[in-house]
């Protein structure tokens, strides 16, 4: 970091336009990582109160085809890195940032940095990363089948005419799901609805733990999402929606039937435990993201 300030009390208007010259030939998904690079250790510069000019080097030293940078460069892009290097893998962030050897007003930086700027980061993020290949209606189907006697009918395929079925009846409760905090309000209304309905302790608590860990990997996994609790005759649906970037059907069988199975795009442990909880999942994806409902019968 000091050579950066060195360099920039040595610059005048005229250097600072060479730090911006960039490569012609890179290419864009390149010049994004760098920009997103930059733009992340600048803004992490204004959080630790860094002057004008000092934090908005590091954003030109990021995207300059003259500098060789690495997370080894300084403190910033080390912690920008780490920060990407945590949403790529779809790690829970706030336990990242209290696990690092980091002072608390760094801490606070990057929270505030990634709290600011989390729905345009999984974006760029999720841009780079490859799409899975189209797959027929008929293979589809073999998929939808083979799954649902593999798993003793309790996991279905669905398509997005019988996802609408799926709300018919009365609608009990719901909640948006956007951060954490949106876990222990969605158990809580789950919690309530189970106990005017007369559930017994013992389904209450494993039903309760189904619906936090769906909950839980919305966040985990998807920018946004929603729940709602729809009951008709002796059957209560919980249908939990994301807006992610859906499940490869190629990669569901794993998912769904091989504990301990996971992905970086997975549910890992999640799809085996619902199972053995609920009486069915029925599951609609698409690349736009993923409506899981949970079924069970009263």
């Amino acid at each position: 970091m000091k050579s950066i300030l060195n360099k920039l009390k040595k610059t005048n208007s005229s250097s600072k336009q060479q730090l911006v010259e960039i490569d012609s030939n890179a290419k864009l998904f390149e010049l994004l990582h760098k920009a997103l690079v930059g733009f992340l250790a600048k803004e992490m510069g204004e959080e630790m109160n860094l002057s004008t000019d000092a934090s908005h080097v590091l954003f030109y030293t990021a995207i300059s085809s003259t500098e060789q940078f690495s997370k080894n460069d300084g403190l910033f892009f080390h912690y920008t890195f780490k920060l990407l290097e945590w949403c790529e893998n779809e790690q829970d962030i706030s336990q990242e940032i209290d696990q690092l050897d980091a002072s608390e007003q760094m801490k606070r930086a990057i929270t505030n940095v990634y709290q600011k700027h989390q729905q345009d980061i999984e974006r760029l993020i999720n841009l780079s990363k490859p799409k899975a290949p189209a797959i027929s209606q008929k293979e589809w189907e073999i998929y939808r089948d083979a799954m649902y006697a593999s798993s003793q009918e309790k996991f279905l395929l669905i398509d997005r005419y019988k996802l609408d079925e799926n709300y018919n009846g009365s609608i009990l409760t719901g909640h948006t799901i956007l951060e954490r905090h949106d876990i222990p309000i969605c158990r809580q209304k789950m919690m309530n609805t189970f106990e005017q309905l007369g559930v017994s302790t013992t389904k209450l608590k494993s039903w309760l733990l189904v619906v936090s860990e769906a909950v839980t990997n919305v966040i985990k996994h998807a920018h946004s999402g929603s729940m709602m609790v729809i009951k008709e005759e002796q059957e209560v649906r919980v249908i939990i929606k994301d807006n992610g970037n859906g499940f490869p059907i190629r990669d569901l069988p794993n998912l769904v039937l091989l504990s301990g199975y996971s992905s970086k795009q997975s549910l890992g442990q999640g799809f085996t435990l619902m199972l053995k909880i609920v009486d069915q999942i029925r599951l609609y994806t698409d690349l736009n993201g993923s409506s899981m409902v949970l079924v069970m019968k009263l």
